[in-house]
């Protein structure tokens, strides 16, 4: 070999360990996305900007919305926007009269909800999409805008606990028929407003054209309890994304006709605030819709409910487990 072959050699080395040396050097080692970017630089927030807007955010005051509340807080902040926290507002109404006053400038909605309980429409839709696009269009005349909805359906259902009754039903349409052939064990646990709504026990009884034998009005948390321990009542009234179906194993009716509304979770916004910096509310927020479904938010309720953390921690530790903020 050449000296000069044996330099060209030596060289070549030197240059590849330089090269690996960079690769392992810890803090100001890049982090695999985009070149040169730190973890926090590669964050969905950090590639909007929100420098000087003011946002104040909004929410209901049940765990779910807590949560998802604390999300928006979060991602706006490391967008850099000063946001004003004001959720944990009670109840549908009073947060809804609170973004069109102006009190508030956004807050996640459902869109059954929108439909029926805010535009007080009657008329039932079929399907997701037809909801979204509706109660979209229609809240356009109110200076709200609707953002593409999660998958997330926190719609009303029926349960039972098979291991202390074993009914062995799947569907609604079981579950008429089970009220028909042995109306004793066709008994029921619910809350005041499912029992009272349209779109609630009336509605559904008419559609599968049956009637509980017995029906328990109770506190919501309560129903549930007392369906779970299955003395009170063989069956419950529960919404799709509480943590205690997978924590206590709960068998859920297929709503087998789609009786009951479409309630996907979506990011409403007050027009007159939209509209300077939409872009960045569509890339922020459209990021986080994408990353909720009912078997996530089951898992989030379930950190607060059943585990006892706080909604802004499970928020904040969501958004950086899914690379939309940094800490």
């Amino acid at each position: 070999m050449s000296p000069t072959l044996r330099t060209s050699r030596l060289l070549a080395v030197l240059l590849a360990l330089a090269t690996l040396s960079v690769g392992c050097n810890g803090d100001d080692a890049p982090t695999g996305g985009g070149e040169g970017q730190t973890a926090e630089e590669e964050t969905v927030a950090a590639q909007v900007d929100l420098s000087g807007a003011s946002v104040t955010v909004g929410s209901k005051e049940f765990t779910e919305q807590r949560i998802v509340g604390q999300m928006a807080v979060a991602a706006l902040e490391a967008a850099g926007a000063n946001v004003t926290d004001q959720t944990g507002l009670q109840g549908t109404e009073v947060v809804r009269n609170a973004l069109e006053s102006g009190e508030i400038d956004l807050y996640w909605e459902y869109t059954g909800t929108g439909w029926i309980t805010i535009l007080g429409n009657t008329e039932f839709l079929e399907g997701p999409e037809k909801y979204y696009e509706s109660v979209r269009d229609a809240d356009a005349e109110n200076g709200v805008v609707w953002l593409e909805p999660s998958e997330i359906n926190n719609t009303y259902a029926f349960f039972y606990n098979p291991a202390v009754n074993d009914l062995g039903i799947q569907t609604i349409s079981e579950l008429a028929e089970l009220a028909e052939t042995n109306p004793e064990q066709a008994t029921l646990c619910a809350a005041t407003e499912f029992i009272t709504r349209d779109d609630g026990l009336p509605g559904v009884q008419e559609a599968y054209d049956f009637e509980f034998s017995k029906v328990a009005e109770l506190d919501l948390s309560l129903a549930i309890n007392a369906a779970i321990e299955g003395e009170e009542c063989t069956i419950g009234e529960i919404f799709q994304t509480d943590p205690l179906i997978a924590a206590d194993d709960l068998t859920v009716l297929e709503d087998d006709q789609n009786f009951f509304p479409v309630y996907n979770l979506a990011m409403t916004i007050r027009e007159d605030a939209y509209g300077d910096h939409s872009d960045a509310y569509d890339e922020l927020f459209g990021a986080i819709t994408e990353l909720l479904d009912n078997d996530t938010m089951r898992d989030l309720n379930a950190r607060v409910d059943l585990e006892g953390m706080e909604p802004e921690q499970v928020a904040r530790d969501f958004l950086v487990e899914n690379g939309i903020i940094s800490e």
